[in-house]
């Protein structure tokens, strides 16, 4: 166990559960109460460590806080360390202290330059996820004007590390013309570096990441895959089932949507519910737009309840089809008002 947390000026990650393992390996068991009493002595050692000023040492005393290794540590001290991380130069703990300044539930506010100030330093330590969060900032500023061409040099750096959330953002730029001129074709390049590989290796699945850091790195993914389906079906010759293009937007979309993006699951909803592209199934175009629509999308609530008023792809059903021609009225949606009112009008049940 000595050689175990001596090993933590190395940057080995040490933990309780990783001294109990090589001891359990060398036929050696331990019961709760001896698992405790090497957690204080491995927790003294971070801090001996950290207090002559190795950075590793304090991020895992960071860590430990947040993971509830040390029953007695608190939020606060986990803060602490975190900053003793940062100040002493551990790169991926800047990045964590400056989001923690943009997350006004832990610090009481949102300090925008706080957060700006560590990102830059992180950046310069090579820490490609701050250069997101330089460029996010710069695109959506708490006061002022955005600078997206502020904003597409840092996407830019962090691509250029290979991070992947960079490559969706650059995309980005090049489809919407954010501080470029509009570009498909780069966009496309940059959207398939994007998804290579999948949704695995997230860049921004850190110890320590706040989820909604790590949701938002999805969705930039789940936007890019969709883009990129977009993109290639609109190359497909209309009136031909099942191209490769058409194969390659549908895997696209299918991506986009099982991450969580209702507007990938409402494109899908529409291709199988047209057909033309595809071969035409009613029912699973119904599924596709319920998902869409359960998460607020106003498009797949009017077609929902088109679906239910008309009985395409699912039993007819008056009530449900108010019902869902109402949830998107309530979002300012026109046409369900109208058929909404038809329906009362004609004065059908409701139920």
């Amino acid at each position: 166990s000595h050689r175990a947390i001596k090993s933590v000026s190395g940057a080995v990650s040490v933990s309780v559960d990783a001294v109990d393992n090589e001891l359990t390996g060398g036929g050696v068991l331990l019961d709760s109460a001896m698992k405790k009493r090497l957690g204080i002595r491995v927790r003294e050692a971070f801090i001996k460590l950290a207090s002559e000023g190795d950075l590793n040492a304090a991020f895992e005393l960071f860590l430990g806080c947040l993971e509830g290794r040390w029953d007695d540590w608190s939020d606060k001290e986990a803060e602490e360390w975190l900053q003793k991380a940062a100040e002493l130069g551990h790169a991926n703990a800047q990045y964590l202290y400056a989001v923690s300044w943009q997350h006004p539930v832990r610090l009481g506010g949102v300090f925008e330059d706080k957060a700006a100030k560590w990102f830059s330093i992180s950046s310069e330590n090579g820490n490609a996820n701050a250069d997101v969060g330089l460029g996010l900032l710069a695109q959506q500023p708490a006061s002022g004007e955005p600078d997206h061409a502020k904003a597409l040099f840092y996407f830019r750096q962090a691509s250029s590390r290979g991070n992947r959330i960079g490559d969706a953002l650059v995309g980005m730029c090049y489809e919407l013309g954010l501080g470029t001129a509009i570009n498909l074709k780069e966009a496309e390049h940059f959207y398939r570096r994007a998804i290579d590989g999948g949704f695995d290796n997230n860049p921004f699945a850190l110890p320590g990441m706040p989820l909604s850091q790590e949701e938002a790195a999805i969705e930039a993914l789940a936007n890019a895959a969709t883009s990129l389906g977009t993109f290639v079906l609109n190359r497909s010759e209309p009136g031909l089932k099942e191209t490769a293009e058409v194969k390659e937007a549908l895997a696209m979309y299918k991506m986009g949507a099982e991450a969580g993006l209702d507007e990938a699951a409402f494109l899908l909803g529409v291709l199988f519910q047209k057909g033309g592209q595809v071969e035409k199934d009613e029912r699973v175009a119904f599924g596709w737009l319920k998902k869409a629509a359960s998460v607020g999308h106003v498009e797949s609530q009017f077609l929902l309840g088109w679906n239910y008023e008309h009985g395409v792809g699912v039993a007819q059903s008056d009530g449900n089809a108010m019902d869902w021609y109402n949830r998107a009225a309530n979002q300012g949606h026109v046409r369900s008002l109208v058929n909404l009112a038809f329906m009362l009008r004609e004065q059908k049940d409701y139920g």
